[in-house]
């Protein structure tokens, strides 16, 4: 337990700064030393895929790790890692069961948790959310299950084990996210068009409905700002990002408007590390909008032309240090990588966007220290 709290530790304080944080972490094992990674869930029933990637933290380089992609179970929709970035989760939504991997701490190689996958609680799991704590693994269901469900992290080993019965949400829950200190959890239901607020209990991941807020047509995607005080919604069918004030004391939602200026079907949404950027992933206008954020109000401003993105691009990640973004082609096979200006938070391309698998759907990018 001392060496998880440690890892956590380790992981939390890197997550916070920007390029120039201290990789190294002694306390963590070995040689203490961060590497970083990125994977890619492909959206294949033949099965479906993770690619994996070593990321290069000067430039932002991908490069496939060796034996990538590696086999999930059908149609991987999501994919999420621990703090640590010990242990990796897919989310395979129509094989109705989450693909569990161990991380390799030198070369990101994925090899598969004895047990995984792992049966899922309702059918059609679709999104997937980890606990800062790394305790537990939250799951939304798509229609027809409208739920989520909750599963222990075995700190060990990264198996899974049911924590309770899957609980109601709205129809067709989309995308899941968590308030930074793992205190509340927001749910976008793409078929109702609103958002589900829900109180997480720390010792047994356990929800409670806190009540649903409007949102606009078809919502997407949800994020939750580092600060804990502002939630964004995408909405693919409106094209805008809905605002939200999250009152600190119950996590309830409080509508304070629509953001214009995204691109055509906004599907996926990141926070850059310090506040201050949102990025939206426009999947038919193959783009990403870039927008500041009012450190006061949360108010959302467009900021200059939206970067070129690949075909379709359905997902996008903030890097660790901050310092770069990756986006998920889901139309052209590829991942898309940009540096983020510190200052103005506009993108600049890397280049050429790098092979995926087919559909690549969902990307994240972690730390990973070892071993």
């Amino acid at each position: 337990m001392i060496a998880r709290l440690a890892l956590l530790a380790c992981a939390l304080l890197a997550a916070c700064g920007g390029g120039s944080v201290d990789d190294s972490c002694s306390s963590c094992g070995g040689s203490g030393q961060a590497r970083y990674f990125a994977y890619v869930a492909n959206n294949t029933n033949t099965p479906g895929s993770t690619s994996a990637f070593t990321v290069d933290p000067a430039t932002g380089a991908l490069t496939a790790v060796v034996g990538s992609p590696f086999a999930t179970a059908n149609n991987p929709t999501s994919v999420a890692a621990d703090p640590t970035g010990r242990f990796l989760y897919v989310a395979n939504s129509t094989s109705g069961n989450v693909s569990a991997y161990n991380i390799n701490p030198t070369t990101g190689a994925l090899t598969a948790i004895p047990g995984s996958p792992f049966t899922a609680n309702a059918a059609l799991p679709r999104a997937l959310a980890v606990a800062p704590s790394g305790a537990f693994l939250y799951v939304a269901h798509g229609a027809p299950a409208n739920s989520i469900s909750v599963y222990t992290i075995n700190p060990t080993s990264g198996a899974l084990a049911a924590a309770s019965a899957a609980v109601p949400a709205g129809s067709d829950p989309a995308a899941i996210a968590l308030e930074p200190d793992g205190r509340y959890a927001y749910v976008v239901n793409a078929a109702s068009n609103n958002v589900s607020a829900f109180s997480l209990n720390g010792a047994t991941g356990a929800l409670t409905a806190i009540g649903t807020v409007p949102a606009g047509t078809t919502p997407q995607a949800v994020a939750v700002d580092r600060s804990g005080r502002f939630a964004y919604v995408t909405n693919s069918a409106s094209n805008d990002v809905s605002r939200y004030s999250i009152d600190p004391s119950t996590g309830a939602l409080t509508s304070v408007g629509a953001a214009g200026g995204a691109g055509t079907t906004p599907v996926a949404i990141a926070i850059e590390l310090g506040g201050r950027f949102a990025y939206v992933a426009n999947a038919a206008s193959n783009n990403v909008s870039v927008f500041s954020i009012d450190a006061t109000t949360g108010a959302l401003t467009p900021v200059g032309l939206p970067a070129i993105a690949g075909a379709s691009p359905r997902s996008v990640a903030v890097d660790p240090t901050g310092a770069f973004l990756y986006v998920a082609n889901a139309g052209g096979g590829t991942v898309s990588a940009y540096s983020i200006n510190a200052t103005s938070g506009v993108l600049t391309s890397l280049g050429v966007p790098v092979a995926a698998g087919t559909n690549p759907f969902a990307v994240t990018a972690i730390r990973r220290f070892g071993p």
